[in-house]
């Protein structure tokens, strides 16, 4: 189970550096915008704006953009406004799984690398839908299942009771929901020089563990992982796993 009051305190701590650290995600918020639909004077609902990475390829793709924001962090709106100020019609603080949103006739309902976070994202993305018009989409993109496997396995090897990266939702998921077309499936591969390097580029995008159940990484824990990493995979590398996709209403 993700707590969410982890996953917000983890981005607000990191939102000055999140920019700097956003690899990944800056690749999937470019990728993501090649399946932007041309739509004249479109309504958006974006679902975790984080810093305005996705949001600026709106703001290139659309002369007259009517949008609403969302993220769970107030450091990382923050940041959004300074960029947007009144470009952007609402800023809305909120854990975007929970929240009843006013607005109920969106073009579009777009979310970049947000919908790993979510514990019920099946019940979210039907309550999602019922605040599309007729002809509304949602699209987005997110982190699945082989994402960060290498570390899930060295941790395993290492103690198999010690839970520390979450599993993300399965692909299968995906393909078997009729209502979800699947546009792209394809993995990212980062290779760091050690573990360490590795852990802290997740900290610094507010990215770490928001698992309820986590334990504390001691330096001899650590050292431990690594060694079981390294005997399986011979080098730090990490796969990311991304998929695209789009639902109709």
């Amino acid at each position: 189970m993700i707590n969410k009051k982890y996953v917000q305190n983890n981005f607000s701590k990191n939102a000055n550096t999140y920019d700097s650290y956003a690899k990944i995600q800056k690749l999937m918020a470019k990728e993501l915008s090649t399946f932007l639909p041309d739509i004249k004077n479109p309504k958006i609902l974006e679902i975790g704006c984080g810093t305005g990475i996705f949001t600026q390829y709106l703001f290139e793709k659309y002369e007259n953009l009517n949008l609403d924001v969302v993220d769970i962090s107030s450091d990382m709106i923050n940041i959004v406004k300074s960029k947007y100020k009144d470009s952007i019609n609402n800023y809305i603080i909120c854990d975007a799984e929970k929240h009843l949103f006013k607005n109920n006739n969106y073009d579009l309902i777009l979310s970049n690398a947000v919908f790993q976070w979510f514990n019920n994202l099946d019940e979210t993305l039907d309550y999602y839908k019922t605040l599309l018009n007729k002809n509304g989409k949602i699209i987005f993109a997110t982190f699945i299942d082989k994402t960060y496997y290498e570390l899930r396995e060295a941790f395993y090897k290492y103690n198999k009771d010690f839970v520390f990266s979450q599993d993300f939702i399965k692909l299968e998921y995906f393909e078997k929901r009729k209502d979800i077309n699947i546009l792209k499936n394809e993995h990212y591969i980062e290779n760091y020089k050690n573990l360490l390097e590795f852990l802290k580029s997740i900290k610094k995008i507010g990215a770490n563990s928001a698992l309820q159940s986590r334990k504390p990484l001691t330096r001899n824990i650590l050292r431990n992982v690594e060694e079981k990493y390294l005997e399986l995979f011979k080098e730090i590398k990490v796969t990311n796993d991304i998929l695209y996709g789009e639902i109709k209403s």
